[in-house]
C-alpha cells in the first residue's frame, strides 16, 4: 500500500521521479510505500531523509566549522599571538569562531578587536585553510589587514607582539605557520589543505 504524506516547514525537499530537489518555503508531498496509516501520521523529516537516503543531495551536505585568521603587518612587522590553550600551540596570528549570524569579515574584525585591542580597516581576503574533521570541515579564511587603529594589548587567548620576519624564523610558531604565511604572501595561492 502506498501513502501520499505532506511534509511542511523545512527547506522543503522533495521527490520527483528519481530525482530529489530542494525549494525553499515550500510544501511537498512524497509517495511512501508500504507505510500503515499510523507510521504515515508520525512521518517526519529524519524519516524520510533515512528512508530514501538521496545520496545524489545529501552527500553534499556536511558540518562545517568556520573561523577567521588575520595578518596584521605593518612597516615589515607581523602581530602574532602566543597561543598556549589547547592543541593549537605556539606563535601564529590572531583570530578565532564565526559567530551565528555574522559574515566572515565582520568576524575578523571582531575577533582582532577581541585578541589585540585593534580595529582593522578593510580587511582583504588572502585566502583558505582547511582540513577535515571527525565530523566535517574546518575552513579558516585568512585576511590581510594593514590600516588598523587602537591600543595594542594582550587577551585571554594569548599574548601579543610585533616580530620581523628574519624573528619569525627563530620563534615556536605553530607546527603550519609557514604554510599559512605562504598563502598569506603569494598571491598566486589561495588555499591550504592541512592534514
Amino acid at each position: 500500500m502506498r501513502k501520499c504524506i505532506c511534509i511542511h516547514n523545512f527547506d522543503d525537499m522533495f521527490i520527483k521521479g528519481q530525482e530529489y530537489h530542494y525549494e525553499q518555503g515550500r510544501r511537498f508531498v512524497c509517495v511512501v510505500p508500504n507505510l500503515n496509516d499510523h507510521e504515515a501520521r508520525g512521518f517526519t523529516y529524519a524519516n524520510f531523509i533515512a528512508f530514501f537516503k538521496p545520496s545524489n543531495v545529501l552527500d553534499r551536505d556536511e558540518s562545517v566549522e568556520l573561523t577567521t585568521m588575520v595578518k596584521i603587518e605593518d612597516d615589515g612587522y607581523l602581530l602574532l599571538q602566543k597561543k598556549t590553550k589547547g592543541n593549537y600551540k605556539g606563535y601564529v596570528f590572531p583570530g578565532g569562531h564565526v559567530e551565528p549570524r555574522e559574515s566572515i569579515v565582520e568576524c575578523a574584525i571582531r575577533e582582532t578587536k577581541e585578541e589585540t585591542g585593534l580595529d582593522i580597516i578593510n580587511p582583504i581576503l588572502c585566502g583558505v585553510k582547511q582540513f577535515q574533521t571527525k565530523t566535517g570541515r574546518y575552513l579558516v579564511f585568512l585576511f590581510s589587514a594593514i590600516t588598523y587603529g587602537g591600543e595594542l594589548k594582550d587577551s585571554p587567548e594569548g599574548k601579543m607582539a610585533w616580530f620581523s620576519r628574519k624573528e619569525i624564523d627563530r620563534l615556536d610558531t605553530v607546527d603550519d605557520f609557514n604554510e599559512i604565511l605562504e598563502v598569506f604572501d603569494d598571491r598566486r595561492i589561495s588555499e591550504y589543505i592541512a592534514n
